[in-house]
């Protein structure tokens, strides 16, 4: 038998803390992935190019999340009784051109999962893990067309007979209309209040155009795009044919407010307030098919909450 030397040790620790320092200080990015948990959305960043969530943020959505201070373990747990407190897939921020958010920091914290340690990832105090490990407790599926990762508990699909086929076309319509709903918030900020104020005395506004702005919106149609052409591609997907021509009048959206803004851009320009109240609206055939893809999919869905019909909401309403 070898006898353990002094310096044999010494060589371990310095390779545990190498090993370690490896991911302190690694960016972590937004992304247009986004994550679900049996019909809920949560945030999702990408980590070393893969998808992550934050494992205390699974407490709205029927864990228990503990963190015991002793033993320093953040320990999750399934529970089927628990209520869901989700976000909201609106308050859910995406960035479509893929930023960075966040660095990871070294943390000793570990994370625990069914009683299995699993890999975690410290966020400012907060643990990344990957949702591919939740398929302790029931299904975990990458659906590239809306491009969103699912998770779907074992209660879940008894509850929904048919989950593998309406789940992915309920997240692709979320996924598509929160693009949508992207395009006008960018547009609403270069936009002036007093543009599309009906009350508003001055017929001349200032626009404001950031190129940055442009760039956003390019990538969102891009992202919607990339979509149309998954979905003509999937021969499997029950929808599709109902979703091509929604996908396709969702691109209408950010194309049109890359029209108005290129206009002006690279300097700012006066525009005049004769039919300005057409410039932050849906088009009407986007909004019928969005009607109807939701009154063919969501009443079939017994999911935790039900988003409102019409997701966006003007603030200056």
């Amino acid at each position: 038998m070898k006898k353990i030397t002094l310096g044999f040790l010494f060589g371990i620790f310095f390779a545990l803390l190498a090993v370690t320092a490896v991911h302190a200080g690694d960016p972590v990015y937004a992304t247009t992935t986004r994550a679900y948990i049996d019909g809920e959305c949560l945030p999702c960043y990408v980590y070393q190019g893969y998808p992550y969530i934050v494992a205390e943020d699974l407490g709205g959505y029927g864990f228990d999340v503990k963190w015991d201070a002793y033993t320093d373990i953040l320990d999750i747990q399934y529970n089927p009784e628990k209520k869901f407190y989700p976000y909201g897939y609106l308050n859910v921020s995406t960035n479509y051109t893929g930023e960075k958010v966040a660095e990871v920091v070294q943390n000793p914290t570990k994370v625990r999962l069914k009683n299995d340690f699993i890999t975690g990832y410290s966020l400012d105090g907060r643990m990344l893990i990957s949702l591919d490990d939740l398929y302790r407790y029931g299904n975990v599926n990458y659906y590239p067309e809306s491009d969103s990762i699912s998770f779907t508990s074992h209660k879940f699909m008894e509850q929904n007979p048919d989950w593998a086929v309406l789940m992915p076309a309920y997240e692709m319509l979320l996924n598509i209309d929160y693009a949508v709903n992207a395009c006008e918030t960018i547009f609403r900020t270069v936009v002036p209040y007093s543009l599309y104020n009906p009350y508003w005395d001055d017929p001349y506004t200032k626009l404001q155009v950031n190129p940055t702005y442009i760039k956003r919106l390019q990538a969102i149609k891009g992202y919607l795009q990339k979509r149309l052409t998954l979905t003509e591609q999937n021969q499997a997907f029950y929808y599709k044919g109902k979703f091509y021509h929604f996908i396709y009048s969702a691109t209408l959206e950010p194309q049109d407010c890359i029209d108005i803004l290129s206009d002006y851009y690279p300097f700012s320009g006066f525009y005049q307030g004769h039919g300005r109240y057409d410039l932050c609206e849906f088009h009407p055939d986007y909004m019928a098919q969005y009607d109807e893809l939701w009154k063919l999919i969501v009443p079939y869905l017994n999911l935790h909450s039900k988003p409102e019909l019409y997701n966006f909401v003007n603030p200056y309403a």
